[in-house]
């Protein structure tokens, strides 16, 4: 069964005495830092006629554009930023490592039905680098939480659809088995345009 959807902004949901869902707006004090670079690398490859984003797709399940961090952003600030991160999941989840994110870009036509990752084990992290406008506030991830196991014997569980939207430098984490999906609000096929944000791993 599937509970209402729920919208969060800043919540915590706990199920067993683990974090389940967790968002933490103004997440990173360089997030601009972050986000410019990401321009200013796509603009200069692509005037190149070069792009480091790649497709991905895979049918009925998702489609968008990824790129590994190191290719567009410096050194020096993507090691900042895993450090930062890194002690932000000791403190609030008792973690110890952190994995270097990915870049992905939704743009029109793109999305991700509500899915497991493949990864089994931890969190899974999102910084969205999106840019905030009014046209966008229905960019959203939609996480599928199951409630608290029920009485014993219950053949039927439970779950809440929690709804976020990808407002910048917001960070959302949540247990890798919580399936989720990505539905962006927009049509521009422009990558700086798109629904941008680093996503990775915390365990």
């Amino acid at each position: 069964m599937m509970k209402a959807l729920k919208r969060q902004s800043d919540s915590i949901m706990v199920a067993e005495e683990r974090v389940s869902f967790l968002v933490e707006n103004d997440f990173y004090s360089e997030a601009n830092a972050l986000r410019l670079q990401l321009e200013d690398s796509f603009s200069a490859q692509n005037q190149a006629g070069i792009t480091p984003l790649t497709y991905v797709f895979a049918e009925n399940r998702y489609r968008f554009l990824t790129a590994s961090s190191e290719s567009v952003l410096t050194r020096e600030s993507l090691q900042e930023f895993v450090e930062h991160l890194g002690n932000w999941a000791e403190s609030k989840l008792g973690a110890s490592h952190v994995s270097t994110p990915q870049v992905r870009v939704y743009l029109s036509g793109c999305k991700r039905s509500v899915l497991q990752d493949a990864v089994m084990l931890g969190w899974h992290y999102m910084l969205s680098l999106t840019k905030d406008e009014r046209s966008r506030k229905d960019d959203r991830v939609r996480i599928v939480i199951p409630d608290r196991p029920g009485r014993a014997g219950r053949l039927l569980s439970t779950c809440n659809l929690v709804d976020s939207e990808l407002k910048f430098n917001r960070l959302l984490v949540h247990d890798t088995q919580n399936a989720y999906g990505i539905e962006p609000a927009h049509t521009s096929m422009n990558p700086l345009e798109g629904t941008i944000f680093l996503d990775g791993y915390i365990w």
